[in-house]
């Protein structure tokens, strides 16, 4: 993907990277974007046989049982998920510019790391605290923030507000955590056992949610403006 489908080569995704004031990040700009168009998406579905071999894309949770691409990826911003030692182990297909649902993972899987997690062992030292939030987009938005105002952060995205594993709080341990969902009811709802998870484990837990705005994209995007 990153040989064939780099973002940047995609004038939609790179548009939509705009609109939520990512494009000047270097981790944002390292994701992938899948061609619309059918027969661009068979090409590159030949592209990534030659690379990982037939059996390896047909479990690869991306293909129908005829082996073509499934068609809903089509069109997507894709966002890789590393596990702690790097390792990209799911991908997340983001909708930009077509109806249906607006995120589509794997089939027949789920992620088993919150996104930023190779980013927290790589990138952090022994006092770095730990948000946790919902999605790749404000995970990298509330990591930016957190850099403009100088706070040593790194933001763990989980794949949905219901999705948490209270495995994932080991990754907070020894740590401070920070319990930023989206500012609504289903935030609310989760951030309570959220907290108690972590507090298993972790030095602290606070829960914070954005001044302005629903989530911390809207809020980068607010003081951007």
């Amino acid at each position: 993907f990153r040989e064939s489908a780099p973002v940047s080569r995609s004038p939609v995704a790179m548009e939509y990277l705009r609109t939520r004031k990512l494009d000047g990040d270097a981790r944002a700009c390292s994701w992938f974007a899948l061609p619309r168009e059918t027969r661009a998406l068979d090409m590159l579905r030949h592209q990534l046989v030659e690379h990982i071999g037939q059996d390896a894309w047909m479990r690869s949770g991306m293909a129908w049982p005829s082996g073509v691409f499934d068609p809903r990826w089509a069109g997507r911003l894709v966002v890789p998920w590393e596990a702690p030692n790097g390792a990209v182990e799911y991908l997340v297909g983001r909708v930009l510019d077509a109806p249906g649902p607006r995120y589509l993972g794997l089939k027949d899987r789920s992620p088993r790391w919150p996104f930023g997690s190779g980013n927290l062992i790589e990138l952090s030292g022994p006092d770095t605290s730990v948000v946790i939030v919902e999605g790749a987009i404000d995970a990298v938005s509330c990591d930016l923030l957190c850099a403009r105002r100088g706070l040593d952060c790194i933001a763990l995205a989980i794949p949905g507000v219901d999705a948490w594993r209270d495995a994932w709080a080991d990754l907070a341990r020894g740590r401070n955590a920070i319990v930023g969902l989206d500012a609504d009811k289903a935030g609310a709802l989760h951030a309570t056992r959220i907290k108690e998870s972590l507090a298993l484990v972790a030095l602290s837990v606070t829960v914070r949610e954005p001044a302005n705005g629903k989530d911390w994209n809207e809020l980068l995007c607010t003081e951007a403006a």
